[in-house]
């Protein structure tokens, strides 16, 4: 896997393992893939988490191809946690996101 991975790369996705990501801008400073990469390892899964590095204006699409890249989930920096929220089909209400 690439430290950081770009909207290039989301284009015509390499990496079929990664299916979780950190998306920002800068990302390549996030701590959040050691992180996320130890507790899935711990759990016995086989999906890796990573960085995209995607600039505001790429957002919309980056939102689009994530899901036929594979993916099963992101994080997002500021800014794009309020600008992705005009691109989502729902958004969960619950404080932490997870479904009860």
């Amino acid at each position: 896997m690439k430290a950081v991975y770009t909207l290039d790369d989301l284009r015509d996705w390499p990496c079929p393992e990664m299916r979780f990501a950190v998306l920002g801008d800068p990302v390549a400073h996030s701590a959040s893939p050691s992180m996320h990469n130890a507790a899935l390892t711990a759990l016995g899964r086989p999906e890796r988490y990573g960085r995209l590095w995607i600039r505001p204006d790429e957002l919309a699409e980056a939102v689009r191809l994530l899901p036929a890249a594979g993916f099963l989930g992101v994080n997002l920096t500021l800014p794009h946690k309020t600008g992705v929220l005009p691109l989502l089909d729902a958004v969960d209400p619950t404080p932490t996101g997870l479904a009860r």
